[in-house]
């Protein structure tokens, strides 16, 4: 009890930072009985020392023991991406590969954390929001490679897919952002196809969020001053589909969604 109690206050204080092997056949002296398999844990890098000076900035897990944890440290005068891996729920860390996401302190003048997003034990993912940096990896983090969807303004996995609110945004501009689109993989690949999206944002605080197949989008309406809600889109198709309709927040202010169920939502 005291070690499942241990190992979920590591998860907890984690996520706060944002927010076997198969059996062969056993033989025996006269008969011989096949194991069934249990699933399969995927391969990951074998992973180095956590560098010291390490400051946690995000964080992603898709079990109890399997958890990836994104910060920086320092290298040399600057402060580097680094990320860090643990298979046993807490006990033990060790730094893995990075894709070279900015962070701040690094020199390229950005004052925004990453993210990072697993979706399973291989397929995982890195970005800055508003911007164009998007990395993937699909082998669990021993390598990763730039993806180019166009700035990243929401994100969120679900039913074996990867969904991303694209956009072009300029500060000075009026609206700030044009060409929405959403785009979606298989988690698996980088495959991506874009479609519209349900309505056009009037800022670039949007929110993305999946359970399952059944997706939710909210946003500020393109005309904030003759509205009294913010826009919400549901889609129970992973994307492909959408009804819209208010949203549950103010029209300026955005919101963030949290679903714990296809008909719960936080």
């Amino acid at each position: 009890m005291g070690v499942g109690v241990a190992r979920a206050g590591l998860v907890t204080a984690a996520a706060a930072l944002l927010l076997g092997a198969c059996g062969g056949p056993a033989k025996q002296p006269t008969t011989t009985t096949t194991r069934p398999p249990t699933a399969t844990v995927a391969p990951v890098p074998v992973g180095g020392p956590v560098p010291s000076g390490f400051d946690p900035l995000s964080f992603s897990a898709v079990s109890e023991d399997h958890y990836w944890v994104l910060g920086d440290a320092p290298c040399g005068t600057r402060r580097c991406p680094v990320i860090v891996r643990t298979t046993d729920g807490g006990a033990t860390f060790v730094s893995v590969p990075s894709p070279a996401v900015a962070v701040p302190g690094d020199g390229s003048g950005t004052s925004s954390d990453p993210t990072l997003r697993f979706a399973d034990d291989r397929d995982g993912y890195a970005f800055v929001i508003q911007t164009a940096s998007l990395f993937s990896t699909h082998d669990g983090g021993a390598t990763w490679r730039p993806v180019a969807v166009g700035d990243v303004l929401a994100f969120a996995t679900g039913a074996g897919q990867v969904t991303v609110v694209t956009a072009t945004c300029v500060a000075t501009a009026n609206p700030p952002c044009s060409g929405w689109a959403l785009a979606r993989s298989p988690v698996s690949s980088d495959a991506f196809t874009s479609a519209p999206l349900p309505f056009t944002p009037g800022a670039p605080n949007v929110d993305l969020q999946m359970h399952g197949a059944d997706l939710w989008l909210i946003g500020a309406p393109s005309a904030v001053a003759s509205a009294a809600h913010d826009v919400e889109a549901r889609s129970s198709d992973a994307g492909r589909t959408f009804t819209v309709g208010d949203g549950p927040c103010g029209p300026d202010l955005g919101g963030r969604l949290a679903p714990t169920s296809g008909t719960d939502v936080w």
